[in-house]
């Protein structure tokens, strides 16, 4: 039985290790700068493609595109209408492989226009085929209830003819634009909207079924802008040319751009089919793998290069993108984890100042938005659609040190806030995502904080963290019913794009991010620092101005607990407890603020002081430009505070010493009551004394504090009968400490008394009956130490005491002792019958170790200063050399960018020479030829009026 027993609970255990491994959760912080932005997009960055295919466009013994082509959709689908209405507006763009094959049915021109039909020798296997206009007003009647913006991509082949070299795709010759003049003046007359033209369709480079020269595609690009401008006159409603539209080649980009030369394009379009084929049985992998994903980073980054480069004004563009050619992937280009390829494009794209993200498709094939026969979204489509509403076109840096199979984005929020995208390719972690600005602080926090401190009575208007996590069905990647926050996203019962409401989280908790998930997180309480520059310089300001006045004067409770309000509000970080930080934002608020004694609050660090150590261990930045005066500020009080502690701890020693010597009393003396009235001078000099808790009750000034040795003072036992030798007895049995033992006393006790109410502040007690000269008891006085000690041991058989005499206050500037004359009569000199104290006393001792304390702070912090001044000068001296070399870059590339600007001039001009004499020869061909006719008919040819 007990071995069953235990063979249970080994496989229990061993289950739950198994579910352990399975469910990894590792923390993870991400860091975003939010002082700029390292990008900018176009305001409707996301975009979808409407493509030319017929029916029968079969790849992989698969007809993926049914009725989804732009000559046969289905444009008053319900479903349809709507998931372009959603965008407000989605940006489309018409075009695809076919586009160079279409002519445009308008007018005259061309005469035959038939559909496409399959044709072994045509492009793609297909013959040419026909736009006719009625077909392009039903398309134009969807765009305009939907709002869409509309790309056209116009035949690029129309007047060219294939070039008569073997085994070649070269097409020669120049673009013949009348088709495209007669449909752009047809569109004009409707009043139908374009948003943008493009020319031809993969045709750069090695193209993919034809191609054409970069100078020859340049040529007719400009012919096209020529067009549009002719056509569009006024500016502002003018439509933007787009070129080349195809797969990136660095040689032919670049000469196709020093064809055009700037101003020319608006839009440098390129093509993406980074996964392969759709049939590869890879791609599922490629899909969740980040490096692969990571290697058309570099293209992005070309593209934009030639763009800033040869057309500055010409933002760079993906004009086409499904990820894998050929239709897509049947299994996995329509399911959610075709995301992971889809989101990750749209944040590098972005990273890299792309405009526009075109996705092939909006319907049609595998890799489609919406199903081909159902029109039901698929998972990117709603990835698309909240891309489209979070994220702003201010892109920003973020980076984090974890795994590399989770990916970050962060955008500016299209309304406030900045939105991160988190995509977890991972297939067992989770990760606990802390999202930090570039000031270490919770960017979440920052805004909630501000909102306590100037609202310590309301927490409930504080902006929770808006959530959106998508997951696919029962877990399964390949599939195609996406989950937002757990609910499966379903059209309505009228057809309408369900409402994503987000998931409100407490914004100081981590964002959860779940193996094989994608996230969309709204932080609405994100400032970056550049809003925070001005608040932080009052802050600084109105810091320094709050210290004086505290250590200067003592402030009212209610002014005091404004001012620090003020202060909280300006920094937006709250004065906190140690050991809060992990403590939810909604119960920071502003502790209450208490003007304390100046004994207190000189030992307490203060703000400016907390400034300081802060910023010390912090690099500097030229963007935080507030923060280095701060620093400067804070070092120069935290030296004063280290300056005024070390007085404090003299003047501490010269008026009492180690705590030890004041507990060191008899039981007659702890059973003293203390005096219940003072006298108008006692208590006069008492208001004056610094530090009123220090337990001292008879205490003396020195003048040269630094230079005296402990001096133990005892009040005098007026009128002790006792006898000599008994009192001295007493006296040996106590510590060793330095005092003036009072014996043979001959006044009578009420003078005595009388005599100590009126003195000021002594240095010593008079001893009656002492005979040394004055001049040798002031010496004396002279080299006295400053130690305070109370009453020493009066003897307790004695009934006789001082009636209530109040002990000898403090009194500042020090009064020298009182004088009495050893000459009087009836004054014995009293023996000395205890040593002075010797160099090694326990003040001597106690005073050295402090003063060495004192000197090794005080060395710690020069060198700290030091190394901070050091580290300083040496990150200047390297932001001097990097500005050095930068400029040395930018000396090179300027003229590198002239001798190109040179050569495409030379280029231009060269050209243009060689067509005047071109021209030049063939009018004169024309000439010779007029002439001969007249030679044989005898007659001048007839002129005609016609253009």
């Amino acid at each position: 039985m007990v071995s069953r027993r235990t063979r249970f609970f080994c496989l229990v255990f061993l289950v739950s290790l198994c579910f352990f491994n399975l469910s990894n959760s590792d923390e993870l912080k991400v860091m975003v700068k939010g002082v700029t932005s390292i990008a900018q997009t176009d305001d409707n960055f996301i975009c979808a493609t409407l493509d030319w295919w017929p029916e029968n466009k079969c790849d992989y013994n698969q007809c993926p595109w049914g009725k989804a082509g732009l000559l046969n959709l289905d444009l008053k689908n319900r479903i349809l209408t709507n998931a372009v209405k959603a965008f407000n507006p989605l940006r489309l763009r018409i075009g695809g492989s076919l586009q160079d094959q279409v002519y445009y049915k308008v007018g005259n021109y061309p005469k035959n226009c038939s559909n496409f039909e399959k044709k072994s020798d045509g492009l793609f296997g297909f013959s040419d085929g026909c736009l006719h206009m009625n077909r392009w007003d039903e398309l134009h009647d969807m765009f305009n209830k939907t709002g869409a913006a509309i790309t056209f991509s116009f035949n690029a082949l129309i007047g060219r003819i294939p070039s008569d070299e073997n085994n070649t795709t070269l097409w020669v010759g120049d673009w013949n634009h009348y088709n495209a003049k007669s449909l752009m003046k047809y569109t004009i007359n409707k009043g139908y909207k374009i948003d943008s033209y493009e020319l031809g369709n993969e045709l750069c480079g090695s193209g993919v079924a034809a191609k054409i020269k970069a100078h020859q595609y340049g040529n007719d690009v400009k012919k096209l802008k020529k067009l549009v401008t002719h056509m569009y006159p006024n500016p502002a409603n003018r439509p933007k040319i787009l070129a080349p539209g195809g797969f990136y080649d660095q040689k032919w980009f670049q000469e196709f751009l020093q064809t055009t030369g700037p101003g020319v394009v608006d839009g440098l379009t390129h093509h993406i089919y980074n996964l392969g084929a759709g049939v590869d049985p890879t791609l599922i992998d490629k899909l969740q793998n980040p490096f692969y994903l990571s290697q058309i980073a570099q293209t992005f980054k070309n593209v934009e290069n030639d763009a800033k480069l040869f057309s500055p004004s010409s933002g760079p563009w993906v004009g086409e993108s499904g990820g894998a050619y050929n239709s897509g992937g049947k299994t996995t280009s329509h399911t959610f984890v075709n995301g992971f390829w889809y989101l990750d494009q749209l944040g590098m794209t972005s990273t890299f100042n792309h405009k526009v993200y075109c996705r092939q498709s909006l319907i049609g094939g595998n890799y489609g938005l919406l199903n081909t026969t159902s029109f039901i979204p698929n998972p990117d489509y709603y990835g698309a659609l909240l891309w489209h509403k979070l994220m702003g076109k201010n892109v920003l840096s973020i980076t984090h040190e974890g795994s590399p199979y989770i990916r970050t984005y962060a955008h500016c929020s299209k309304t406030s806030g900045i939105t991160v995208l988190l995509i977890n390719m991972d297939k067992s972690t989770t990760f606990d995502v802390s999202v930090v600005n570039d000031l270490n602080m919770y960017a979440d926090s920052v805004a909630s904080v501000e909102y306590i401190n100037t609202n310590p009575d309301s927490v409930e208007s504080i902006h929770p963290r808006e959530e959106y996590h998508l997951t696919p069905k029962d877990g399964n990647i390949q599939s195609d019913v996406l989950l937002l926050n757990g609910t499966p996203l379903k059209l309505t019962s009228s057809s309408d794009i369900p409402v994503m409401k987000p998931k409100l989280v407490d914004p100081t908790l981590p964002i959860i991010v779940a193996p094989q998930s994608i996230i969309f997180a709204t932080l609405r309480g994100f400032q970056a620092p550049a809003l925070k520059l001005l608040y932080s310089t009052l802050s600084v300001l109105l810091s320094l101005f709050l210290l004086l006045l505290q250590y200067k004067a003592p402030l009212h409770k209610e002014r005091m607990d404004m001012l620090k309000q003020m202060r909280v509000k300006f920094t937006g970080i709250g004065e906190e407890e140690k050991g809060s930080s992990s403590s939810s934002t909604r119960d920071r608020t502003i502790p209450p603020q208490k003007t304390q004694p100046f004994k207190d609050t000189k030992r307490l660090p203060s703000w400016l002081h907390k400034q300081f150590i802060r910023t010390m261990s912090r690099d500097y930045d030229s963007s935080d430009s507030v923060d280095y005066p701060a620093a400067v500020a804070a070092a120069a009080f935290a030296v004063t505070s280290i300056e005024e502690k070390s007085e404090y701890d003299h003047r501490r020693t010269n008026s009492g010493g180690d705590k030890t010597l004041t507990k060191i009393k008899s039981k007659a003396e702890d059973n003293d009551k203390k005096p219940e009235k003072l006298s108008d001078e006692a208590s006069k000099s008492s208001s004056k004394l610094p530090y009123k808790s220090d337990p001292i009750r008879s205490t003396t000034i020195n003048p040269e504090p630094v230079k005296s040795v402990p001096s133990i003072k005892k009040k005098p036992t007026f009128g002790d009968s006792k006898p000599e030798s008994e009192v001295v007895e007493k006296a040996k049995k106590a510590p060793s400490f330095r005092k003036m033992p009072t014996f043979g006393d001959s006044k009578p006790e009420s003078e005595v008394a009388e005599k100590a109410k009126k003195a000021p502040s002594i240095k010593k007690t008079p001893t009656f009956g002492d005979s040394k000269p004055e001049s040798e008891v002031a010496e004396k006085a002279k080299r006295a130490p400053s130690m305070k000690r109370a009453s020493t041991f009066p003897d307790q058989s004695i009934d006789i005491r001082p009636p209530k005499a109040p002990e000898v206050p403090v009194s500042a500037p020090a009064v020298p002792p009182t004088r009495q004359s050893s000459s009087q009569p009836g004054m014995a000199k009293a023996p000395n019958t205890i040593k002075p104290a010797s160099g090694n006393s326990q003040a001597d001792i106690w005073e050295k170790e402090e003063m060495e304390k004192i000197r090794i702070r005080y060395k710690k912090l020069i060198n700290e200063i030091v190394d901070w001044e050091t580290k300083k000068k040496k990150k200047a001296k390297h932001d001097l050399e990097k500005v050095e070399a930068e400029l040395d870059r930018r000396r090179a590339k300027a003229r590198k960018h002239f001798n190109n600007e040179v050569g495409r001039i030379e280029s231009i001009a060269g050209g243009a020479k060689e067509q005047a004499d071109q021209h030049r020869k063939n009018e004169e061909l024309k000439v010779i030829e007029k002439a001969n006719k007249i030679r044989v008919t005898g007659k001048l040819p007839s002129t005609c009026s016609c253009f």
